[in-house]
């Protein structure tokens, strides 16, 4: 059974031969009834079944069967079978042919005819054409086969019978040996030879197999069949055919045109019948690709129909020829000798349209390679890629999240992975660009690393125990761990640095080798892996910033994972299932992904020599913005999923029917027993029992008996095993260490409900409460009351008499465990460190259960040590004393705070802070809560560093088997007892299943079933798992904190614990939140926006903060003086250190008669300091003058830090690895004065939003390139306008809030215009950010909820949201004009809004950022790109100019060269004539080469033109505009200008911020940023010569300078002016008189310059050091028809300091995207040959020539002249902290490197260098600072001292490099990371700065280095290079 062509094809092709000799063979042929009989081939005709007449076909009746042998017929009349009732195995046989066709349910018409005894054959190929199915994916229908299923099953099966069954042909008896080898390429097994030729078909003997022709043409839609067709390849398939048959060879036979097929699609099919028929050409086979499956041709022609164009524009999901490898596969293989295709080659290779483009490239690389490929070059069909690709808006490329469908998805492996995997291949394979993680044969790279993986003798470890040590590893981070041996548990060697850890993963048992035993631990390393925790390693990771290859784990303590890219999709991870590990989908791997996602990564493999381990992504996480997202991540990260077998529920069901009394089980069910738990608590472990026995009582302490049930190493057993613990957190049920249904039911002591228990019964003396008897036994309770936490705090502080009798017993029982908590903790029973789910002071229930618990775990220990047969296995839990002499160093330094804690002990302080809730708390009289705020440590300021210096001290608590280490027999030293075991917890620790365990057999006298050796190993796995519970509870706390603070953020006060002189940053604590904010907050100091770095004073211990602003005030004239005032804490109460030296006294004495009146006393003098500091508050606002015109502008404030102060803080909300945590949102330096540190740290997210699209080299439109580039610049701009710190505060303004349609949040507010005037505001307001504050005086409702925190926060909060103001327009109203300037906010860090935002009382804080002018141009240069003209257009959508008029071939300026020019080299005369001829052209000018002579050149030539041009009737004067990025490289050009003034007449236009600097006016210093202060100063000889405008306009020849040299002489006076004397700076006049503007880049959009001038001709010079919104700021602002851009890209990029703009395309120019057609100037006159070699070399191909002669150096080297030499200075870096005019934030120094340039530069004058001559230059602003000091106080001021980022198109005949980086011995990594590299090696890793360094020296340069060349490191490819150079020339030497 087959298809109807097939089945007709098997009669006429293969039957009808056999049928005539053979009449058994002759085959019965069923057609279906609807068929004409005349559309049937005679020859199949004679063997259908026909009605009598002849006229239609007949289904045969019964008869007619049993008279045939073989039935041929398809499928669907298969089904009429069925109803003949044939008898069962009628059928021998049943064949379907071509089954990969049809759907499985076709395919069952057929074979329900089978008996048990039929054979059935499935014949077919599911690598061709399937069934069509519009449901599914086009290249997914062949999986609905039945064919493909079988295939797929029988292949996985590994029987006989299944490998019999599947019978595979491997033999191609219909095509010629080049097609065959093609086919089994690319549609079967990968290789060439393994589908064999074998028929001899015959190939044709002048052509290859394969033959592709480029036509493009236009691709039309014809309207009536919604089809496309292609008129050009139409004509070109004619053409195709008749050469075929005029060419026809011999050994194909007789000329057949049937035998040449043509294929296509729709339309395409009827116009190619059409026209050959019109021709009269013979008959072709012409058909839908469809319709050719089972048949073959000669010749296949197929047209693809669509072009680039029409793609562009289509969808694309069923254009078979683009997406389908199967049809592809089924219209390849129909060809016998020959294919042609016919199409767009760009469109077929172009993997944006369809899923065969990797096909389509391997067809047409072929055809290229044996030279069948017409009409086009393989440089062609780049460009046209390259084009596309570009152009191409496809989802993939578009989708900030691109997942393919499943079409996308290979049936097989990535290639790549499976190499990664191959242990037996040792290859070099580059994993990124990089080489972040080269897997290279490196010989001292495997012997560091091969050590943890070399086979080991064991027997050998084992007689060398003293040197190796079988351990557990314990990682505390990536790179750092401990090792505990097994055989000691006790003891921890550290092992630092990754080299030592090796491959080993937390848990996993390793052998260590012993290096050092002096160092206290002793230290080792890892050499073998003995056993893996985890089978299954899974973790949750982000994105490594540097390599989008490897993941991070938010897990600190695993290694990066390395997981590749798809091998054919660059850039895309595969996101498998984590079941099958088959691929689900792509991600892209772009900036959203970077920022967004969170991924599930499993490992698979850490190979031998490899430095991270090899996983796959196994699931995606997108942003986590809820609890439930958080938790589910935290379930990964601590491998929390589990699942529960039927078994075990069986198994947990029958525990009901058991019987809960055994033998020796005591009936405690009548004694008064209560549980006391957290209110939703379920899993209750402990009760509490208390009965009167007269002269004693008797209290109970009952533990669920879990052991009882749970047999050792049952299925339940193992269950609790895997998670060793329960898990808690805030907001989410438990994940209980047993099923819930045992936890929260069966096990759990819930009331009124009978349990099995473990009871400690003690009786105690009722006058004296000592504890008479007490022993343990097993018992039955029954609990007739669950308390929670609150009840019984409420009941406690409740005195009188209680009614409940079990309230009664409640309260005895805390009597007895108050009584033996003083009798165990002696002095220290007031103490107890805090907890934040305890509400301090209001503890007194946790003390009772917990002091009860630890009375029940330590007899428990007793018993167990008592008994001989537990006395050497019980599980104890053990802390080691404090070390002595630590504990003593520690005292002796804080000995002035001991006596004002209860904790510690003696002497005096100054003072000491503590919350006004103390004195609150002592009115009520209630002493518990007295003694807590008292002698709580941790909340007092001064004292908590102490307390966790003490803290650190402590040894932490392990659990070890009893007498097995000296260790295990010193019992706790926090607790204060002698022993101490776990057993009071069994439900949810897996430590007291198994002492309950031991309990029973000491009870029962049984047999104990657990070894010395299995407690060992039980306790190494305790002690492991015990910390992830803690550490889980502590990240989820803190997640869902953070999710509360999104709602509303609070306000707090936090502690100073960590400052050090030296450092970036200070630590807070928030102590009452120890588990939601987990770990302490860093404040950076950058972040703080200071005016200054920060200064340490030793003399005080503290760290001195300055800040300068701008503030003022609508309603405060006395806002400077306030703010200026230190104000003292506001949540804070003073207390002398008398009186707290005595409250500490009278606690420790419980003088509770003394205590009392102390704490009264303290209200008395908080109030005396307030009543002081507003008394100087009105001394100093009364001093100040009233008169508003000389109020200042600037309030410089100061702030002194140190540990133990208190500052105050408000929370917010941040993202760290990708999960929501709590963060400093304002640091409060005075009420008045906030910092902002969420619009510090992201500027982004405040003020703008994250684009996630990057730069592209072309666009299909300029509205395309608008779209991706302005939120880049609005980006920039963001960050740009927050870094440059200039902002302005207005206190007490009034806002209006609107409402908007899109539910954004708008307003206005309104400045009046004398108030700007008299606060100076100039920045331009339309083009300025707001950060609206305003603080909120209302309750916090997650305060309310909040009790434990609430000493520590402050009930207030302040709003805070960022807007972008709109618009500003002047009002018109009788009251003093207004200002209305509208916002729209654009970013809100709360989503609960207070509605007193929305009440007109409220008054707001409004901090203005305005943004950088040179932005606000690029932006406006983006939105202008509208107006622009159409080159320019153009040039932005990266399309052709075309070329216009032919110059002269050389060049020479009338009077120029004697000037000291010389001629001009080839390569320069023809970069003139392009730029002449041409309206768009680079020029490519490296250093020394002669760019900027090239520029001047072209400016003259240009020029010359332009007064060859007649003159028109336009107003303005045509000029040539001269650009640069910066006003170095202006005034370079400037001065070349200057030799040519009277020709060309130059005018240099500069900013008016540079104006400012020399001719100020009072207030002007408002308008300068600090940019502009410490920025390049105006060129010295411009000025001299007079081409400067703002000096030109001051000179006799301009009619406007006598009133501007007056109003200059009003300034000197210092008289006051008007604002309309500001304004008589004439420039029109200057701007006429000259043919050539000189200005940036940003000041060519100046308005002056387009109505004076028209720019027809625009130079940009040093155009690489621009950014692309930066180059077009003169190109939209002018009309250019002519644009020539001069730089090189090789040398310094674009300044972006935004990372994210830079790598979303800022960073590359313009110049850069348009290299490829730039002219290279290839001749430099600058360099001696050996300082060129290296540049040449490494950067320009080898192409830069030197045209200099040799010249003698200063420079020796093994007494050889040389002209380079390196020095090796190991010197020690230091770091700016926050960006002041000594350099930006981050910009580093090294002394010992300056002084070394310094004195190499005095040595060069001693020989008689001109200190002209001498340019010391490195990449830090910090260290120009440094150098120009030391040079100063040596007196040497003359040298020039720069940046290298200053110097370009500088040159000196000697250049001093200091590289300021220097990095110690100990932190090299041989094998580093790119962020390793980026942070520890800065500018060395930036081959532009290295390029422009080396190439400013004429004859010699001396360079600082900070790697000796014997330290092997691998670093870019750029300074490896240079190193190889010094190597080989020996240009290394020691410096002193």
């Amino acid at each position: 059974m087959s298809c109807s062509i097939s089945a007709d094809l098997y009669v006429k092709g293969h039957f009808h031969e056999y049928a005539t000799v053979l009449h058994e063979a002759k085959p019965l042929r069923i057609k279906a009834k609807e068929r004409n009989p005349r559309s049937t081939d005679t020859i199949t005709l004679q063997y259908c079944h026909l009605s009598r007449d002849g006229n239609q076909f007949e289904f045969p009746d019964k008869a007619v069967l049993d008279f045939t042998r073989i039935i041929i017929t398809t499928t669907a009349v298969a089904r009429f079978f069925h109803d003949m009732k044939l008898p069962e195995n009628y059928f021998s046989h049943i064949l379907i042919d071509e089954a990969s066709q049809m759907l499985e349910c076709e395919a069952l018409m057929a074979l329900g005819l089978a008996g048990k005894n039929t054979r059935v054959v499935l014949a077919g190929d599911h690598m061709q054409m399937g069934p069509k199915l519009f449901s599914v994916k086009q290249d997914k229908c062949s999986e609905r086969t039945l064919l493909n299923r079988l295939f797929y099953y029988y292949q996985a099966e590994n029987s006989d019978i299944a490998k019999q069954s599947r019978i595979i042909f491997n033999e191609n008896f219909r095509s010629t040996k080049d097609i065959v080898d093609f086919v089994s390429t690319h549609f079967y097994v990968g290789k060439s030879d393994v589908i064999k030729a074998r028929g001899g078909v015959p190939p044709h003997p002048h052509q290859h197999a394969l033959q592709f022709h480029h036509v493009r043409g236009e691709c039309c839609l014809d309207p009536t069949s919604m089809s496309w067709f292609n008129a050009e390849q139409i004509l070109s398939v004619v053409d195709i055919v008749q050469g075929i048959m005029e060419e026809w060879p011999q050994e194909w036979g007789d000329k057949d045109p049937e035998s040449v097929c043509v294929l296509s699609q729709g339309r395409q099919v009827s116009n190619l019948l059409q026209r050959l028929r019109q021709l009269g050409l013979p008959r072709f086979t012409v058909e839908n690709a469809e319709n050719v499956q089972g048949k073959q041709f000669r010749v296949i022609v197929i047209s693809t129909v669509h072009t680039k164009d029409s793609l562009l524009d289509t969808d694309r999901t069923f254009l078979e020829f683009f997406n389908d490898m199967r049809v592809l596969n089924t219209v390849m293989t129909r060809a016998q000798s020959q294919i042609f295709v016919v199409g767009d080659a760009a469109a077929l290779c172009c993997h944006q349209f369809g899923t065969c483009w990797r096909l389509w490239t391997s067809y047409i690389e072929d055809c290229i390679n044996k030279g069948s490929a017409h009409n086009f070059t393989l440089d062609s069909l780049k460009q046209d890629l390259l084009e596309i690709s570009e152009l191409c808006r496809s989802e993939d490329e578009d989708s900030s999240d691109s997942e393919s469908t499943t079409s996308e998805i290979p049936d097989i492996e990535d290639p790549i992975l499976q190499e990664l995997l191959d242990e037996s291949k040792y290859i070099n394979f580059p994993l990124t660009e990089e080489g972040l993680f080269p897997v290279f044969q490196h010989e001292q790279f495997v012997s560091s690393v091969s050590n943890q993986l070399a086979e080991v003798d064991e027997e050998q470890l084992l007689t060398n125990s003293s040197t190796h040590k079988h351990c557990e590893l314990v990682k505390e981070s990536f790179d750092r761990a401990y090792a505990r041996p097994l055989d000691e548990p006790s003891i921890r060697i550290k092992i630092n640095g990754r080299k030592n850890i090796g491959q080993a993963f937390p848990g996993d048992k390793v052998t260590v080798e012993i290096l050092s035993e002096i160092s206290n631990p002793p230290t080792g390393k890892v050499i073998n892996i003995v056993e893996s925790a985890d089978t299954v390693k899974e973790f949750v990771c982000t994105l490594e910033r540097h390599d989008s290859q490897v993941m991070i784990p938010i897990n600190k303590c695993i290694s990066k994972i390395y997981t590749p890219f798809w091998k054919d999709k660059p850039n895309h991870i595969a996101v498998r299932n984590p079941e099958n590990l088959k691929i689900e989908k792509f991600v892209k791997i772009n900036e959203e992904a970077h920022r967004k996602y969170l991924f599930v990564v499993r490992v698979l493999k850490w190979r031998t020599f490899y430095k991270c381990p090899l996983g796959i992504v196994v699931g995606k996480f997108p942003n986590i913005t809820t609890l439930e997202d958080g938790l589910k991540v935290l379930d990964i990260e601590f491998q929390l999923r589990r699942t529960l077998s039927s078994s075990l529920e069986r198994q947990m069901r029958d525990f009901q029917s058991l019987n809960l009394f055994e033998d020796g089980r005591i009936d405690f069910r009548m004694l008064p027993t209560f549980t006391i738990d957290p209110a939703d608590s379920q899993d209750l472990d402990d009760a509490i029992s208390v009965r009167d026995l007269g002269e004693c009582y008797e209290i109970g302490v009952h533990i669920s008996d879990v052991a009882s049930f749970v047999a050792k190493d049952s299925e339940l057993d193992k269950y609790a095993k895997q998670l060793c613990t329960s898990f808690y957190s805030c907001g989410k049920e438990p994940i209980h260490m047993f099923p819930k249904e045992l936890s929260a039911d069966f096990f759990s002591l819930i009331p009124n409900q009978e349990r099995r228990a473990i009871s400690l019964i003690i009786q105690v003396d009722t006058k004296t409460n000592h504890i008479k008897t007490r022993f343990i036994c097993k018992s039955v309770i029954h609990s007739k009351r669950k308390f929670s936490y609150d009840e019984v705090e409420d009941i406690l502080e409740n005195n009188r008499q209680q009614s409940d009798p079990l309230e009664t017993c409640l309260v005895k029982a805390w009597n007895f465990a108050e009584v033996h908590r003083r009798y165990r903790k002696q002095e220290d029973w007031c103490y107890k460190k805090p907890d934040e789910d305890v509400t301090l002071g209001r503890r007194q229930s946790h003390l009772m259960v917990e002091e009860l618990m630890i009375m029940f775990n330590h007899t428990v220990a007793e018993r167990l040590l008592f008994d001989e047969t537990t006395r050497s296995i019980t599980p104890l839990r053990c802390q080691d004393r404090p070390n002595s002499e630590k504990l003593s160093d520690l005292f002796d330094k804080n000995a002035s705070l001991i006596p004002l804690s209860v904790h510690f002990s003696s002497q005096i302080h100054k003072s000491e802070h503590v919350s006004h809730e103390l004195n609150n708390q002592a009115e009520q009289k209630n002493i518990y809560k007295i003694i807590d705020f008292i002698a709580t440590d941790e909340i007092h300021p001064q004292l908590l560093p102490f307390a966790m210096a003490f803290r650190t001290l402590f040894h932490k608590a392990c659990i070890l088997r009893s007498n097995s280490t000296h260790v295990s027999r010193i019992g706790h030293y926090d607790l204060d007892i002698d022993s101490y075991t776990w057993a009071s917890s069994p439900i949810r620790r897996y430590a007291d299943v198994i002492v309950q365990r031991l309990l029973h057999s000491v009870i029962g006298k049984t047999n104990v079933r657990y070894t010395a050796h299995d407690i060992d190993l039980s306790c190494m796995e305790f002690s492991r798992k015990n910390d992830q519970p803690s550490a889980y509870k502590r990240k989820a706390n803190a997640l869902h904190f953070a999710i509360e603070l999104s709602t509303q953020s609070e306000r707090k006060v936090a502690y100073i614990v960590e400052l050090n002189a030296s450092g970036t940053n200070f630590r807070l604590s928030f102590p009452l939140n120890s588990t939601s904010i987990s770990e302490n907050l860093d404040i950076m100091y950058r972040d703080l926006q200071l005016a200054d770095q920060p200064q340490f004073d030793e003399t005080n211990n503290c760290m001195i903060l300055k800040w300068v602003r701008r503030i003022y005030s609508f309603s405060n004239p006395h806002i400077l003086a306030e703010v200026k005032q230190q104000n003292p804490n506001s949540v804070m109460a003073y207390v002398s250190t008398k009186t707290w030296k005595c409250l500490a006294a009278a606690l420790r004495e419980e003088n509770w008669d003394r205590l009392f009146p102390l704490i009264e006393e303290l209200d008395v003098s908080s109030r005396i300091h307030a009543r002081q500091f507003n008394e100087r508050l009105r001394n100093a606002t009364s001093s100040e003058k009233s008169d508003p015109m000389y109020a200042e502008h600037y309030a410089k404030l100061s702030m002194r830090i140190k540990p133990g102060e208190a500052v105050e803080v408000q929370l917010g909300t941040a993202t760290a690895q990708g999960l929501m945590t709590p963060a400093i949102q304002l640091f409060v330096v005075h009420p008045k004065f906030e910092i902002c540190l969420e619009h510090v740290r992201d500027p982004i997210k405040c003020f703008s939003k994250y684009a996630f699209h990057s730069s592209r080299n072309s666009y299909m439109t300029y509205m395309d390139y608008q779209e991706i580039w302005k939120p880049l610049c609005e980006m920039e701009s963001a960050s740009n306008a927050v870094t440059e710190n200039e902002c302005i505060l207005i206190e007490d303004a009034a806002l209006k809030w609107k409402t908007s349609p899109q539910k954004t949040h708008q307003g206005f507010f309104l400045l009046p215009l004398d108030k700007k005037s008299q606060w100076s505001i100039e920045c331009d307001l339309k083009n300025s950010f707001l950060c609206i504050r305003t603080r909120i005086h209302q309750s916090n409702p997650f305060l309310e909820n909040s009790q434990c925190t609430a000493l520590m926060d402050i009930p207030s909060v302040t709003w805070v949201a960022h807007g972008i103001i709109t618009n500003v327009e002047e009002t018109e109203s009788k009251e003093p004009n207004n200002l209305q300037i509208d916002f729209q906010i654009n970013h809100m860090s709360m989503t609960n809004i207070p509605e007193a935002i929305f009440c007109e009382r409220t008054r707001f804080t409004l901090e203005l950022i305005p943004k950088l002018l040179p932005d606000v141009r690029k932006e406006d240069a983006i939105n202008s790109l509208t107006k622009a003209n159409k080159l320019v257009k153009n040039i932005a959508m990266g399309r052709r100019c075309n070329i216009s008029k032919q110059m002269p071939a050389r060049f020479e300026i009338d009077g120029y060269l004697p000037s000291g020019f010389s001629d001009l080299n080839n390569s320069q005369s023809k970069a003139i004539r392009e730029a002449l001829t041409n309206p768009f052209i680079l020029i490519q000018g490296p250093p020394g080469t002669g760019k900027t002579v090239v520029g001047v050149h072209i400016v003259y030539w240009l020029l010359k033109n332009i007064q060859q041009l007649p003159a028109t009737s336009s107003e303005k004067k045509r000029a040539v505009l001269y650009c640069g990025p910066s006003n170095k490289s202006v005034d370079v050009v400037a001065g070349h200008l200057l030799k040519l003034q009277n020709q060309l007449r130059p005018l240099r236009v500069y900013s008016n911020q540079t104006e400012m600097l020399e001719f100020p006016y009072p207030g002007c210093n408002l308008k300068l940023s600090r940019n502009s202060k410490r920025g390049e100063k105006p060129n010295t000889e411009l000025r001299y010569f007079s081409i400067a405008l703002h000096h030109l306009i001051r000179k006799d020849g301009n009619p406007y300078s006598t009133q501007i040299l007056a109003f200059d002489m009003k300034i000197r006076r210092g008289a006051q002016f008007t604002d309309e004397e500001k304004k008589l700076y004439a420039r029109k006049h200057e701007l006429l008189q000259h043919d050539v503007i000189l200005c940036t880049c940003t000041a060519a959009s100046h308005p002056a310059l387009a109505d004076a001038l028209d720019f027809k001709q625009i130079i940009i010079d040093e155009c690489a050091m621009a950014t692309e919104p930066e180059a077009f700021i003169p190109l939209v602002a002018h009309k250019p028809e002519q644009i020539v851009l001069l730089g090189d890209h090789m040398q310094l990029q674009p300044v972006v300091h935004c990372d994210v703009v830079a790598r979303l395309g800022m960073s590359k120019s313009l110049f850069e995207r348009y290299m490829e057609k730039a002219l290279l100037l290839d001749t430099q006159y600058r360099m001696q040959e050996d300082i060129c070699a290296f540049p040449s070399k490494e950067f320009y191909e080898g192409k830069l020539k030197t045209g200099t002669s040799p010249k003698p150096s200063l420079f020796l080297s093994k007494s050889k002249q040389t002209c380079i030499v390196f020095g090796h200075v190991e010197g020690k870096e230091k770091t700016l902290v926050v960006s002041t005019e000594r350099g930006n934030e981050n910009s580093k120094a090294n002394l010992e490197e300056a002084e070394e340039a310094v004195r190499i530069a005095i040595l060069l004058t001693e020989a008689r260098i001109k200190t002209k001559d001498i340019a010391i230059l490195t990449p830090y602003n910090a260290q120009v600072a440094n150098i120009r000091e030391s040079l100063f106080v040596k007196g040497m001021s003359d040298f020039t001292v720069n940046t290298i980022m200053k110097s370009q198109g500088s040159e000196w005949k000697y250049v001093i490099m200091s590289t300021v980086r220097s990095c110690p011995k100990s932190d090299i990594e041989t094998q580093p990371t790119k962020s390793w590299m980026i942070n520890r090696l800065g500018f060395i890793m930036d081959p532009h700065q290295v390029n422009v360094g080396i190439t400013r020296a004429q004859e010699g340069l001396w360079e600082s280095i900070i790697l000796n060349p014997a330290r092997n490191i691998q670093v870019q490819k750029p300074t490896r290079s240079l190193r190889m150079i010094l190597r080989t020339h020996q240009l290394f030497f020691p410096t002193h």
